[in-house]
């Protein structure tokens, strides 16, 4: 056998080789990629979030559970619809971290952080339980 073609032989069992091994890696790293998705949604939802004040004094702060309409949600901001702006205690909702608040002629949006999806949900929650009464 000519030593080209023992050559030629090495280079393409290396190339296989690498192909293999570059294959494997992936697949590795989409079951860990998988994983850490399937965690932290695991981890979201279910354990109840807790957040840095209370719920009722929030609620409060706007208006009562009968001034809020409905609320909604981004990853760091929670938009809500109120009945009577005059009812808005905005002192108040200035004490608690934010990081700004935009006031609308119909809502009010708050800039608070990560839990505002879960804020939303239990607030959104409350005027449903408030409104089948």
């Amino acid at each position: 056998m000519p030593v080209w073609e023992i050559v030629l032989l090495v280079i393409a069992l290396l190339f296989a080789m690498v192909s293999i091994g570059i294959w494997i890696w992936n697949v590795n790293a989409a079951k860990k990629l998988r994983n850490q998705q399937e965690n932290s949604s695991t981890r979201f939802s279910n354990k109840p979030q807790k957040f840095p004040f209370k719920l009722q004094n929030f609620i409060l702060d706007l208006g009562g559970i009968d001034n809020i309409k409905a609320t909604t949600a981004t990853v760091n901001k929670i938009k809500v619809e109120v009945n009577d702006h005059s009812k808005i205690n905005f002192d108040n909702l200035k004490k608690i971290k934010n990081r700004g608040i935009l006031d609308q002629n119909d809502s009010v949006s708050l800039v608070l952080g990560i839990y505002c999806n879960s804020l939303s949900t239990a607030i959104n929650d409350l005027i449903k339980m408030n409104n089948e009464k």
